[in-house]
């Protein structure tokens, strides 16, 4: 875990049925100053918030520490439906998905394969409009093709890559 986080944020999430879009952040302070995010329980993923900046925001505060059940929900919360007119939440989760594709290549794809199809491929269509130049497009498809197994969710990752670098 990282000591270089200002502040300990943890989100409570509610139940799927009562409460999946409250979410509560607590600032606390802790000996360590790292950030901890209690994920969304199996039932309640298809509920998770959508296009929410501030979960976006943890998110990127904790990219380095992050696990299977927290990316799974970033994921969640893009809607190619509910966030499409949210350009700030679009950029900002394009700015994440980055982030997180370049520090967690093999778990983001495994994650990937996990979504129903149209949610794949609409996240996938966002790693075609990269936001900024802060990732050697080149060097992402490499650590992608030394890590990853091979996969569907792969080769449209690398594609999507490929159409990025030609922008």
């Amino acid at each position: 875990m990282s000591n270089s986080l200002p502040q300990v944020l943890l989100l409570l999430f509610g139940s799927c049925l009562n409460q999946a879009n409250e979410v509560a952040e607590n600032t606390r302070n802790s000996s360590d100053n790292t950030a901890e995010v209690q994920t969304l329980t199996t039932k309640s993923f298809e509920h998770c918030p959508k296009c929410d900046v501030k979960l976006l925001v943890v998110f990127e505060q904790n990219d380095a520490n992050i696990d299977t059940a927290t990316l799974a929900n970033f994921l969640c919360i893009y809607s190619p439906t509910a966030c499409a007119n949210n350009v700030e939440f679009k950029e900002f989760y394009i700015e994440v998905l980055f982030d997180l594709l370049a520090a967690h290549p093999n778990m983001l794809i495994t994650e990937l394969g996990k979504l129903e199809d149209i949610n794949t491929k609409a996240i996938v269509k966002l790693i075609e409009s990269p936001i900024n130049d802060e990732y050697d497009i080149q060097d992402l498809v490499n650590s992608i093709d030394e890590s990853v197994e091979s996969s569907k969710e792969k080769s449209m990752v690398i594609r999507a890559l490929t159409v990025a670098s030609s922008k």
